[in-house]
């Protein structure tokens, strides 16, 4: 009876209310503080930092009540350097503010890779070796050997280069190959109507080189220099008084009125097969 009384009591209700209005106050205290402090229902649009400097990027995104870390560095080319290349999320998608964007960055220097052991490989092994790493055959030189079209020394900038030697990616080594110890000729082969990758292709399988390279006045971008084709050379194709090693000049363009493959050279084409020959 004496719970029944107490529980029914002014004093009761009094203290029962004051606690109750306290948990409802407590409660939406505490709801406020969340939403403050997760920024619930505030969207923020995430600007383009892609192209822009690490430090634009970090102005750009502090503004925008955003965060931004590094957390992977790519290699790009030379007029790519130090810029964003990557942002996760990307631009324009909404997120909450405070949130961090994650950023590619293309490195300041350029990426360095292990020149490998061309010596003692042929050619065409030593081509696709330094496809692998991202290194580029450079001039062919010819010697008699008995070791035909085998690699008996590598170069850079007219030096020796030893195996495990970094270098930049991309960079030219240049190759010394037998030649047997005959007086070998070979044909040159009909570059015209070729871009310059694939007529530098074509040479090197034919053991030769690509000697000076010109381009129309049309030419004007990188995209043009990809994009042309040739339409002179010289010597012309088809010549066998060359030894492997000499060096085929080439002329291209964008123009496709000035490129023009001779009728001698589309019947060379049908009865001459474009190899190396022996001259007895």
């Amino acid at each position: 009876m004496k719970i029944i009384r107490f529980l029914s009591s002014r004093q009761f209700l009094i203290n029962l209310s004051i606690i109750l209005v306290l948990m409802v106050a407590l409660y939406f205290i505490l709801i406020y503080s969340l939403n403050s402090y997760t920024h619930h229902g505030e969207k923020m649009t995430v600007p383009e930092l892609v192209g822009l400097t690490y430090k634009d990027a970090l102005e750009l995104a502090q503004q925008s009540n955003l965060k931004v870390i590094v957390t992977d560095t790519t290699y790009g080319d030379d007029s790519h350097r130090g810029l964003i290349a990557a942002q996760i999320p990307v631009q324009n998608a909404e997120v909450k503010s405070d949130r961090t964007i994650y950023l590619t960055i293309n490195a300041m220097t350029s990426e360095m890779v292990k020149v490998p052991n061309f010596v003692g490989t042929s050619l065409r092994q030593a081509m696709a070796d330094a496809d692998i790493v991202g290194l580029k055959i450079g001039n062919l030189n010819y010697v008699p050997d008995i070791a035909k079209n085998n690699v008996l020394e590598q170069s850079y900038n007219n030096k020796p280069i030893p195996a495990g030697t970094y270098v930049e990616k991309g960079t030219f080594i240049d190759l010394t190959l037998g030649m047997g110890l005959s007086n070998e000729k070979v044909f040159i082969p009909l570059l015209v109507n070729k871009t310059f990758v694939e007529a530098d292709s074509l040479l090197r399988s034919k053991y030769l080189n690509t000697g000076a390279t010109f381009y129309d006045v049309n030419i004007k971008t990188k995209a043009d220099s990809m994009m042309a084709k040739i339409y002179k050379q010289q010597p012309e194709p088809f010549n066998k008084n060359f030894k492997p090693g000499d060096f085929v000049d080439i002329w291209l363009t964008i123009d496709t009125s000035k490129i023009f493959i001779k009728q001698a050279w589309k019947d060379s084409l049908r009865v001459k097969s474009d190899t190396i020959l022996t001259v007895q």
